[in-house]
């Protein structure tokens, strides 16, 4: 393996590995704050997913990319891919699967909410993918 392929996939491991943190870091905010606090559902997913948001930027900025530019700059452009990459993996996601599943299994055999778990499966890898190489090459870069 090419010295650069090597080191695309050490970024790329340590940018899933900082996937794992962010999102138990927020769902388990979220968890914690309707289970045990008793606040109700948007507040507490407004703060876990807030949260996690900035473990995620802290971490890949430090662990992930080696950045060491303009903080505000690059959260913004962080922010932007994480809001861009959301809509459109997910509504790609939704609208391109379920015909293909329902074209390969059959239109019985997946519910639609059977179908619908496939789809934002599909959508969290494409959203993964997708925002690894536009935080590589931008959010991170300069």
């Amino acid at each position: 393996m090419k010295a650069t392929s090597a080191a695309l996939l050490r970024q790329a491991v340590r940018y899933l590995l900082v996937g794992v943190v962010n999102t138990a870091v927020g769902t388990g905010t979220m968890l914690i704050l309707i289970l045990a606090a008793g606040i109700s559902y948007w507040p507490a997913t407004a703060i876990g997913f807030a949260l996690g948001v900035l473990v995620s930027f802290t971490l890949n900025r430090a662990f992930t990319f080696r950045h060491r530019g303009e903080v505000r700059r690059t959260f913004a452009r962080f922010v932007t891919v994480t809001a861009v990459g959301y809509v459109v993996t997910f509504a790609l996601a939704h609208e391109v699967v379920p015909p293909v599943v329902r074209w390969i299994l059959g239109p019985s055999v997946l519910s639609p909410e059977g179908v619908e778990a496939v789809a934002a499966v599909f959508g969290t890898g494409l959203y993964t993918g997708l925002t690894f190489l536009a935080h590589r090459a931008w959010t991170f870069n300069g």
